[in-house]
């Protein structure tokens, strides 16, 4: 009875060896796959996108854009990051199948209108909205912002 006992529980030094070295390759792997997922987590955050969200929060009022307001209006300084100019266009699908624009302005970052258009390298962040063109009449449409400095 006493050989039973002192044999319980022991493994060959090999197998333990074959077993820490399998935990830390898992432990490595592990962190190595939630290292370049945290490392890319602020990617899609860009200026842009976050540009857009603000906009669309000044603009969409209940979730959805209404096509008699002026953009420009609803638009506060606050609402433009520092530094750049936001053009911004609404467009819905018309009833002939062609995107119809509902809004569209340009502003720099105090908020005052500017006629200036977009160079080739700024930003663009593009999501689809819904647009009211009467009461009771919402349209698929897009929102489409654009960012420059």
């Amino acid at each position: 009875m006493h050989d039973e006992l002192s044999s319980r529980g022991q493994t060959e030094p090999l197998a333990a060896l074959a077993a820490i070295a399998l935990v830390c390759t898992a432990i490595t792997l592990y962190t190595g796959f939630y290292g370049a997922v945290f490392d890319s987590v602020g990617e899609d955050r860009r200026l842009g996108s976050v540009t857009a969200e603000r906009v669309w929060e000044a603009i969409g009022e209940n979730g959805i854009y209404d096509s008699d307001d002026d953009p420009r209006t609803l638009l506060e300084a606050a609402t433009i990051p520092r530094g750049v100019t936001v053009r911004l266009t609404v467009a819905y699908v018309g009833e002939d199948g062609r995107m119809e624009t509902a809004g569209e302005t340009t502003v720099d970052d105090r908020g005052a209108a500017v006629g200036t258009a977009p160079p080739a390298t700024a930003e663009r962040f593009r999501r689809s909205v819904p647009v009211r063109i009467a009461p009771g009449d919402v349209k698929p449409g897009t929102l489409t912002v654009v960012i420059w400095s």
